[in-house]
């Protein structure tokens, strides 16, 4: 269906777009955390709800809360209408949403992983397609060619383990240990740093099950009193033999408060633990994993991929003006911003792009159209500006287009 406007037709496109909500059941989610947040009435589940999806990748691309021109899906909506939805830089985005945005509910620990860099993907992607190997093909490790640096913001108190400690503090923790095979590199790291530590992990992730479950159980006879052993504890009764319930000790543990963020970069080793939190992401589906995980893991091209440094993701408050968060993001691919209404009206749709938003609290008008907390919103970019009002608090993904 489109609008007559003189002689000119104009889709139903030029108005916000109002999505579904759609769900990953992974078994590491929690089981009412999503609703929670978000204010939903829920019958208890049988399965945990791990993630909601929002945008238009091809493993879960959102539905439409109407169907549009027979269309049922955003991603087929993006297909049809790529310049209205995406703006005048849709070619350079390939006719994609180049974000996928998520609210993650951990009831128990991901697996440890680490994204490649674009040229990476591409190269990567490029090099399996050669091979012959199926999308679906399990011991794949690019499924598309594109990089997939992320955000987490906090909606309530958030626990992730996320890039490597220096080295002279993971050799402080492993000489509490009462495992001698660990304690073995607490000299190498307090002489040789950085190398001595790319060398741990290396050996931890190329060990042989007899011997991860043999240092697994001298580890745990006796764990000292600490958070990171605590951890220790939580995941050796989740994943039991594995080298991945050591990274606590490798990796530094951080506790973001509901506001605050991290920041994942290519190549960063990381694992959420606990929390329910905003997830912002390039739109891609390359995972390199190397713990607290039955799936595939391709040891030689995690490491390949892997940046030995130390201290490289920091907590961030983001910083607030006039009632908008902003964090910081040194990527193109999205920008997340937390918006705080009252009476007074704020403008979206000036990025040149597509702009999801997601309602958390309260109710406003968008466009003349009045959204609750829980509603998912496209703003298609042919839109322009769009005037907001009203008592709620908003998160809004945008595209920063004009330096792509």
């Amino acid at each position: 269906m489109s609008i007559l406007y003189g002689d000119y037709f104009m889709p139903c496109v030029h108005q916000p777009i109002l999505l579904q909500p759609i769900f990953q059941h992974y078994a590491w989610g929690s089981r009412d955390g999503i609703a929670q947040v978000l204010g939903w009435i829920t019958k208890d589940e049988v399965l945990p709800v791990a993630e909601l999806w929002m945008g238009a990748h091809a493993g879960l691309p959102s539905p439409l809360a109407e169907t549009i021109e027979g269309i049922t899906h955003l991603d087929a909506l993006i297909d049809r209408y790529p310049e209205d939805i995406l703006g005048p830089q849709h070619a350079e985005l390939q006719n994609r949403l180049p974000y996928l945005f998520k609210v993650l509910s951990a009831g128990s620990a991901l697996s440890i992983q680490v994204h490649p860099s674009k040229q990476q993907a591409e190269a990567g992607f490029a090099a399996e397609n050669a091979q012959g190997k199926a999308l679906t093909d399990p011991t794949r490790n690019y499924k598309d060619d594109n990089h997939k640096p992320e955000l987490l913001v906090a909606l309530t108190e958030f626990h992730a383990m996320a890039g490597f400690r220096q080295p002279e503090a993971v050799a402080e923790r492993l000489a509490q240990l009462s495992c001698a095979a660990l304690q073995a590199w607490v000299e190498p790291l307090q002489r040789d740093g950085l190398s001595a530590l790319e060398e741990l992990y290396a050996w931890s992730l190329a060990l042989p099950a007899a011997d991860v479950r043999r240092i697994v159980d001298d580890a745990m006879a006796v764990l000292p009193d600490g958070s990171e052993f605590a951890w220790m504890a939580q995941l050796h009764q989740q994943y039991g033999a594995d080298m991945g319930i050591f990274f606590p000790l490798l990796l530094n543990v951080q506790v973001l408060q509901p506001g605050e963020a991290i920041y994942l970069d290519a190549g960063i080793p990381h694992a959420y633990l606990r929390g329910t939190g905003l997830e912002v992401m390039a739109s891609s589906d390359n995972v390199l994993r190397g713990g607290l995980t039955s799936k595939y893991k391709d040891v030689a091209e995690l490491l390949r991929v892997t940046e030995i440094r130390a201290d490289s993701v920091q907590v961030q408050p983001g910083t607030t003006e006039q009632g908008v968060t902003r964090y910081d993001v040194p990527c193109t691919d999205f920008q997340l911003h937390l918006i705080d209404l009252n009476e007074s009206r704020t403008t979206l749709g000036t990025s040149g792009s597509a702009e999801l938003l997601l309602v958390l609290e309260g109710e406003a008008e968008v466009a003349d159209q009045t959204v609750q907390q829980g509603s998912i919103v496209l703003l298609p970019a042919c839109l322009g500006e769009v005037r907001l009002r009203g008592n709620a608090r908003l998160a809004v993904v945008t595209t920063v287009v004009e330096t792509l």
